[in-house]
């Protein structure tokens, strides 16, 4: 499990890319998992949330990336390939602006197809579905969290 928030995932992946490891590019796979959480978080920041603030005032939300099931094959190359990431809301204060309904709502109506097909997935439109799991309450005093699952089905 990878947490994207900034770290290894971004500088790692863009060093293994200028070191040659992927030619000129990531492959495919990897940039467009890349391009869909730069999306998930540009839309996450623009909901009001704080991407991994460690000062231990603000809520705080991260993205986690679990992992790919990439379809069962015949030894073909599948068509679609379905990645799996977890929001997880991290809530310091003890009443947080929204109930855990009101932001299951505006993930829901926020991070949809549309919305994870911009910037450099623009021209290629690769993100076919976006499937919100149920979430899951977490209370381990004094912070209370909320993970929101998703599976994302993109085009190989």
């Amino acid at each position: 499990m990878g947490i994207f928030t900034g770290g290894w995932f971004d500088d790692d992946l863009s060093s293994l890319a200028t070191a040659g490891w992927f030619g000129e590019s990531l492959p495919g796979s990897l940039s467009t998992i890349w391009a869909i959480t730069e999306n998930i978080k540009t839309i996450l920041t623009g909901l009001g949330y704080v991407i991994e603030d460690l000062s231990g005032g603000a809520d705080v939300c991260r993205l986690y990336y679990l992992g790919e099931d990439f379809g069962k094959t015949q030894g073909e190359r599948p068509e679609y390939n379905e990645a799996f990431f977890e929001i997880r809301v991290e809530f310091r204060r003890k009443s947080p602006d929204l109930s855990r309904d009101e932001q299951e709502k505006r993930f829901e109506g926020d991070i949809t197809v549309s919305s994870l097909n911009v910037g450099v997935l623009s021209i290629s439109k690769l993100v076919r579905r976006v499937d919100h799991g149920e979430p899951e309450v977490d209370y381990e005093a004094p912070v209370s969290a909320v993970s929101y699952p998703l599976a994302i089905i993109y085009r190989h």
